[in-house]
């Protein structure tokens, strides 16, 4: 997966284009540094529960403001 994605996003002309726009508008540079603190965060979990063997690692993925389960239905 982690793979997959860096091959996505971490091509040149997607980097230039994400790079291109945060140059220019303030509120679109916090945005994109918020969603890759997020995704930088999420890559690292992934990678941490690859390396466990993807079993008993009990940490949500993902986490969800608000919620007390994944599943919602609490």
């Amino acid at each position: 997966m982690n793979r997959f994605y860096d091959e996505y996003y971490f091509r040149p002309r997607v980097v230039w284009r994400i790079v291109k726009d945060a140059l220019w508008d303030s509120h679109e540079r916090k945005r994109l540094y918020a969603e890759a603190t997020e995704f930088l965060k999420l890559r690292a979990e992934r990678l941490k529960w690859a390396r466990k063997g993807g079993e008993d690692y009990h940490k949500p993925m993902v986490s969800v403001p608000g919620a007390s389960s994944a599943s919602g239905n609490d």
